[in-house]
């Protein structure tokens, strides 16, 4: 076996009190009981929105866009900050265990969200909806067939046009859509089913995906979807050097830059994580990141450089050091 990687020091850039209750987002934002806070990059807030309602799912917020959208068992709620913007009844999520999802594109003009379709014996699927996100008027609406989602993110693209939807549906499957707005039409298609959507590249618009049942982690091209490198999971945890049948991948991690991967592994039985930064040209373990203090949990790249993590009640921003 070749030796191990060596560890990669673990810069702190900036840090902030985590209080109890709170959760952290997959972007700079962190939800406090009723409040949410957008936070800079030096982990100062930047806004704060009330909510309606205590959040039980992670939100997907959009820095710059004014707006965040809150989805819950039977409305999806717009808030600015000045309060509700607007808001959307729809059928209870009776099917599953959901709360849907939704994004506010980056110029401020639309929100995607998932909502459930009418309750109909059989249920038909889901439904993916663009509103105004302005008015709240409804832009464009397509039924995901057959798809019925205990859970699902959304995810911006950086080229401003397609928006993607990952979709937790249990044990069943892991359904991936790429969607744009075409007029008043979803022009969407089917990427993947067992593959959750992690995280995209701002720099080079590539994805990276984690197994439904986490055998391994992919970066795929775009707008094709191939496989440019893939990861196996138990490789992953020879090449980080560590013990136990019990560690395994994550779904967290994603790419701190164009060149360098955050690679996330966790042992399922105590609960620890061990963050591995690789190399996303060429595929290849730099090593395991080396943290003066280690994490309390996953890894949330932020695409400049940088990422999140949580340590002892504290919300720290990292880079490599040197």
């Amino acid at each position: 076996m070749s030796a191990l990687p060596p560890r990669v020091t673990a810069e702190l850039v900036a840090s902030v009190p985590f209080p109890e209750g709170t959760r952290l987002h997959a972007g700079p934002a962190v939800s406090v009981l009723s409040t949410l806070t957008l936070l800079a990059a030096d982990l100062t807030p930047a806004a704060v929105y009330r909510l309606p309602e205590l959040v039980t799912r992670p939100l997907t917020v959009t820095p710059g866009a004014n707006l965040i959208v809150v989805p819950g068992r039977e409305t999806l709620t717009a808030i600015d900050a000045e309060g509700m913007r607007w808001m959307f009844k729809h059928t209870d999520w009776v099917i599953g265990d959901g709360s849907g999802s939704a994004v506010v594109t980056a110029d401020g003009r639309h929100v995607w969200a998932t909502v459930p379709g009418p309750c109909a014996t059989p249920y038909g699927g889901d439904l993916w909806m663009v509103f105004d996100a302005v008015t709240g008027r409804i832009l464009a609406r397509t039924t995901l067939a057959d798809v019925t989602a205990a859970g699902s993110e959304h995810h911006l693209h950086p080229d401003g046009v397609h928006v993607a939807l990952s979709i937790g549906e249990g044990q069943d499957a892991a359904p991936l859509y790429w969607g744009r707005l075409d007029g008043d039409t979803i022009v969407h298609s089917l990427a993947g089913v067992d593959d959750v959507l992690v995280h995209i590249s701002p720099a080079t618009g590539e994805y990276f995906t984690v197994a439904h049942y986490l055998e391994d982690a992919v970066v795929h091209r775009f707008p094709g979807g191939e496989s440019r490198l893939t990861f196996p999971g138990e490789w992953l945890v020879v090449r980080a050097g560590l013990d136990g049948a019990e560690w395994a991948l994550d779904y967290s991690g994603g790419f701190i830059d164009a060149d360098t991967l955050l690679v996330c592994l966790q042992d399922y039985e105590e609960g620890g994580y061990a963050h591995l930064l690789v190399d996303a040209v060429s595929g290849d373990v730099l090593g395991r990141a080396g943290y003066a203090e280690e994490p309390d949990g996953a890894g949330y790249p932020q695409g400049d450089g940088t990422w999140l993590t949580v340590v002892d009640n504290r919300l720290c921003r990292w880079k490599t050091c040197g």
